[in-house]
């Protein structure tokens, strides 16, 4: 082979790479980040912004320390110096919130787009500074159990009604019906499955279990059962109207923010 073809073949191949890194770069547009490392540049001085994109209330109730409130609806409208680090907080399972404000940020041109990996449960866990308190009772709505089951977010759902309940109506795809005689007798069942499945230490770090879901008996007080859960360090959450809010929500499948296409592509800054 010639210099001179040689030389054309490495121009080919390098121009092949531009084409697939910055493929790469708009399918994703941001990147994920880690607590330990906020809080590392929270203590530097470093000048990022925290966005809540929650609502008001849940923002109230709880959120960083150094965090501001823009609910995702007012993103469209607001203006974020270009320089800064932008890091968007979710408290939802997926994080559909900051997923669709970074796709938002990012088409707006803004560079420097992050979202908390983890989300605000995953600060919490490690016990990083807030604002306000949680009383630990967090839920998924039948939509957002939707989105994330049909976007393949990682998640464990559980059905805690009775066997043949479940048998006569069926249940949430992918979950898992919890034996036992009566209710109490299948909390204990799942605090124990809860508990035999938590990983510590640095495997924890390395391995973050995914949410749990619950399933609920209709009319049952969600405290009530949710107080007697072990749930360890597991992200614990229990389907707002249970299964009859499930059957009568219709499907919501989502375009252009899918956190499974996302993921394969994000780089996470530790």
């Amino acid at each position: 082979m010639t210099i001179v073809r040689r030389m054309q073949k490495i121009v080919v191949l390098l121009v092949g790479a531009i084409f697939v890194t910055a493929g790469s770069a708009y399918c994703a547009g941001w990147e994920y980040i880690s607590p330990a490392r906020v809080h590392s540049l929270l203590n530097e001085g470093s000048g990022l912004w925290l966005l809540d994109i929650r609502g008001g209330a849940a923002f109230d109730r709880q959120h960083i320390e150094g965090a501001i409130n823009v609910p995702l609806e007012e993103l469209s409208v607001k203006n974020f110096p270009q320089q800064k680090m932008l890091v968007l907080v979710d408290d939802a399972i997926g994080l559909k919130g900051a997923l669709d404000a970074a796709v938002l940020l990012s088409q707006r041109g803004y560079k420097k787009v992050y979202i908390l990996d983890g989300g605000l449960w995953k600060w919490n866990s490690e016990r990083y500074p807030v604002v306000g308190s949680d009383d630990g009772l967090d839920l998924v709505t039948a939509r957002e159990l939707r989105w994330v089951i049909e976007n393949k977010v990682r998640v464990k759902i559980y059905d805690l009604r009775d066997e043949q309940e479940v048998k006569k109506t069926g249940t949430v795809p992918g979950a898992e019906a919890i034996k036992g005689k009566d209710l109490n007798k299948r909390v204990g069942n799942l605090s124990v499955m809860l508990k035999k499945g938590e990983k510590k230490g640095l495997a924890a770090k390395l391995d973050v279990a995914p949410p749990v879901v619950v399933v609920l008996p209709q009319g049952v007080d969600p405290v009530s059962v949710l107080i007697r859960i072990e749930k360890g360090n597991t992200d614990l959450r229990y389907l707002d109207g249970g299964y009859e809010a499930w059957v009568s929500e219709k499907s919501t499948k989502t375009v252009g923010s899918c956190p499974v296409c996302s993921a394969r592509k994000k780089e996470a800054v530790k």
